[in-house]
């Protein structure tokens, strides 16, 4: 459908995400993840996953990876209409 906005299933994404994050920092990235998608506008949706995606910096290049492509996709849900 042209125009139509496509979004990554999440559960997909966060089981990526989580394949490449250190066992002690799971709750970190997993409070990360509830927040992206606890955000109230489309601005801070972005925001914060730009945030987000910056934090596995230099340490871990395949985690920051995932979120980065991922962008697109995963905030999709943010331009839908609200209830």
């Amino acid at each position: 459908m042209t125009g139509a906005a496509r979004q990554r299933c999440r559960a997909l994404f966060v089981r990526n995400a989580f394949a490449l994050t250190p066992e002690g920092s799971a709750e970190m990235a997993a409070a990360t993840i509830r927040a992206l998608f606890a955000q109230p506008a489309a601005e801070t949706v972005r925001s914060h996953h730009d945030t987000a995606a910056d934090m596995p910096g230099k340490q871990l290049p395949k985690a920051k990876a995932v979120p980065t492509d991922a962008k697109e996709d995963l905030t999709a849900f943010a331009d839908f209409p609200q209830h």
